[in-house]
């Protein structure tokens, strides 16, 4: 029983017009010993090499490929009507492989933006990060909780957190280590309103230290000065710099780590504008 029978039964009728063609091929052998891939292509007015790919698997078949061989190869109505469900049913079900699969990489960029806005936006996770150098270290998420005063959730979370974009590793040892300078994780949406949180949970955590922290483990002062708003963007380079270089003098002076402290520098303006008539 050849393609060329109108009289098939559902068994016999090809999946795909992939199998349709290497039934073809076949039955023209059977019929010419001799008969090759190459005759075979030139029948289809294809190249070889692309025929080859196609009965293979390594390749489609295009829909206007599809009908070419349709009309070459002059199949009956029974297997074209039959073809074209399955070829239509298949390429349904491709189209929906390939939107699950833009769904999934956007559940995982967004999922990954959430990830880089939850650690610029919590204090927490740069704090993880620099517990890493002290002495004492313990790869354990309940030591992590108990040496910041985090809830359990909290601490797994941003300990996963921190493993999914790869800024904590697990090094050589078992121990994990930070990693954030040789991650560039990009910059997310909504990086300001990050910036604004974190600084609010600082000022938050100072306010607590103020009563909980005694004064010789803790600096707390302010000053008051008048100044001129075009030195506001030098006075503010001024900060960094200092903020840069006061930490590289105390963690290089440090050999024994055994804290882990914030930094944190307010300049702020407490005149409010006056409109001018």
């Amino acid at each position: 029983m050849d393609l060329k029978t109108q009289e098939l039964s559902t068994n016999d009728l090809p999946n795909s017009m992939r199998e349709a063609l290497q039934k073809e091929l076949q039955r023209r052998c059977q019929v010419n010993p001799r008969y090759s891939l190459r005759a075979f292509a030139r029948a289809l007015e294809i190249n070889p090499s692309h025929l080859s790919k196609i009965l293979n698997g390594q390749i489609g078949i295009s829909e206007d490929k599809f009908e070419h061989f349709i009309t070459v190869l002059k199949l009956p109505n029974t297997i074209v009507q039959h073809l074209k469900r399955r070829d239509f049913f298949l390429r349904e079900i491709e189209k929906q492989g390939q939107w699950m699969e833009r769904v999934e990489k956007q559940v995982e960029f967004l999922s990954l933006s959430l990830d880089q806005f939850r650690v610029m936006a919590d204090w927490y996770h740069y704090a993880i990060l620099e517990l890493t150098r002290l002495a004492d270290f313990q790869s354990d998420v309940a030591w992590i909780q108990t040496r910041l005063g985090l809830s359990a959730n909290e601490t797994q979370e941003a300990v996963d957190r921190l493993l999914r974009l790869d800024m904590l590793v697990k090094a050589d040892d078992g121990k994990w280590k930070d990693n954030s300078d040789h991650v560039s994780n990009g910059t997310p949406n909504g990086t300001a309103d990050a910036r604004r949180d974190l600084q609010k949970q600082i000022l938050n955590l100072a306010l607590d230290a103020l009563d909980d922290i005694p004064v010789e483990e803790r600096l707390q002062s302010s000053m008051t000065m008048a100044v001129s708003k075009n030195q506001i963007e030098k006075a503010k380079q001024g900060i960094v710099t200092f903020q840069r270089a006061f930490a590289t003098l105390l963690q290089e002076e440090s050999e024994k780590k055994d804290s882990v402290y914030k930094l944190s520098i307010s300049f702020f303006p407490v005149t409010k504008k006056v409109d001018v008539l």
